[in-house]
């Protein structure tokens, strides 16, 4: 019941642009259910990829990211996206790449996956093969 209460609140918080109170609220949901996928994946989304760049967290990001597709034994392509994403701002375009192919695999018609792929693979090129 707690979970979701805070589940709702993450979400509410993101669409009205409060970033700080979302992650505060995910990271509260994931102190009552620290192997809910779902959070640790919200969570670590809102890590890589806000846009202010104060609550950012790439570590972090890149914990949680695992967890989620360790937790989902990598059958949901969502969070094999977000894993390539903590990966990439994590400067792992390798591994970025990796995690996006097996996201593709899962969910070969999206068009989005595939734009992720390309992204990562040009900063690979871009940084030396990294």
């Amino acid at each position: 019941m707690l979970s979701t209460l805070h589940r709702k609140l993450a979400s509410l918080y993101d669409d009205m642009g409060r970033v700080r109170d979302a992650q505060e609220a995910l990271e509260d949901a994931l102190k009552t259910n620290p192997v809910d996928a779902h959070f640790l994946n919200n969570a670590a989304w809102s890590y890589a990829t806000t846009s202010d760049i104060s609550l950012r967290n790439p570590q972090r990001a890149l914990e949680y990211a695992k967890k989620a597709v360790e937790l989902s034994r990598q059958k949901e392509p969502s969070y094999l996206d977000t894993l390539a994403e903590a990966y990439f701002v994590n400067g792992q375009f390798n591994a970025a790449t990796e995690a996006i192919k097996k996201a593709i695999a899962l969910q070969p018609d999206s068009a989005y996956l595939k734009r992720q792929r390309k992204k990562f693979e040009e900063a690979k090129r871009a940084k030396g093969g990294r």
